[in-house]
């Protein structure tokens, strides 16, 4: 399906993803076999939905092994040669306050990306203040990655939560990097002063109907985001295998179940599945031209603790324990 550019082959795979869900406080260890990098220099585009009739829970996303060896991670805590004595702190625009840079925040940005474990990844993850990524920058550090977060803590639902995540990633030793993915002089400082072997990019503007009331917010994030993301990505060294998420959305009009990875995706019905089908476009765009790694997983309803406060089932449950009948 894939052309072969210079030395590189690449070639479309196909994966099966089931339901995510989080039963519990502290996820599962990662054990699924799929395969996120290789030992050889052929790049994959992969494309994984969940099947209808899944089951509701089943073993979580499992990273490599990486195109590059652990011992790259170890660099992660050698000083940069960018000279960070002379970094100065970046600036919030309308605050004035010190958002990200400087000596400081570059030691703690090495100290969390350090891998505990020799066959440790270095893992940057998108949107680690979501309730996804909250969950899978937990579990990759807890199995010994070095991991690092990045999220712009927006105002779509309550910042409490969110930073209740935060805290919690403090204490199990996760730093996360407040900003926007569409700052590309943050993610180029990222990717500088870290050697990420893999990218989880879990940033999106979420929700369907919300699109109605903000739509610019969709481009900016899914479509205009992940297009900075993966420039950073294909400038860095070593170049990071990417899983991105997608959502069932793209399926649209589609009246076809269960879904397959084959069925059409052309025919969206709504803006927010326009963009995620947008996103997929480009990664398909981008691992054609430039080479790098990247699998895509449309996920279907995620739920569990610290789950986002507008999803149905939390309103059933507040229903439920409130008296109030529900007709389904």
């Amino acid at each position: 399906m894939m052309n072969n550019l210079s030395s590189h082959h690449r070639r479309n795979t196909i994966l099966r993803e089931e339901h995510v869900a989080f039963e519990d406080d502290v996820p599962p260890p990662l054990t699924s076999p799929h395969r996120l990098g290789s030992s050889s220099p052929t790049r994959r585009l992969s494309i994984s939905t969940a099947s209808a009739s899944s089951p509701p829970c089943s073993p979580p996303l499992r990273f490599g092994p990486s195109s590059f060896s652990p011992s790259s991670s170890s660099s992660s805590s050698s000083p940069s040669s960018t000279g960070s004595s002379y970094f100065h702190p970046h600036r919030d625009l309308l605050s004035g306050a010190a958002s990200w840079g400087g000596r400081e925040w570059e030691r703690r940005l090495r100290k969390s990306s350090t891998p505990k474990s020799l066959s440790g990844r270095t893992v940057l993850v998108t949107g680690a203040a979501g309730f996804v990524g909250f969950h899978v920058s937990r579990t990759l550090r807890q199995r010994g990655d070095g991991v690092v977060g990045l999220d712009n803590f927006n105002d779509y639902y309550d910042h409490g939560l969110k930073r209740d995540r935060q805290n919690i990633h403090s204490r199990s030793g996760v730093f996360v990097v407040e900003g926007d993915i569409n700052d590309h002089a943050l993610l180029k400082k990222l990717f500088d002063v870290v050697p990420f072997t893999h990218v989880m990019h879990l940033v999106a503007q979420a929700g369907v109907r919300y699109a109605m009331q903000n739509p610019y917010s969709y481009v900016h994030s899914n479509i205009a985001g992940f297009t900075k993301l993966l420039e950073a990505c294909k400038s860095a060294n070593p170049q990071p295998a990417i899983i991105s998420a997608s959502s069932s959305s793209v399926y649209g009009l589609n009246s076809k179940v269960p879904f397959s990875e084959k069925d059409r995706t052309d025919r969206p019905d709504s803006l927010y599945a326009a963009t995620k089908k947008a996103a997929e476009e480009i990664a398909h765009a981008y691992n054609h031209i430039y080479g790098p790694s990247i699998t895509g997983l449309r996920f279907f309803t995620v739920y569990g603790p610290y789950g986002r406060p507008h999803m149905a089932y939390f309103y059933f449950t507040k229903d439920i324990l409130n008296g109030n009948h529900n007709d389904l």
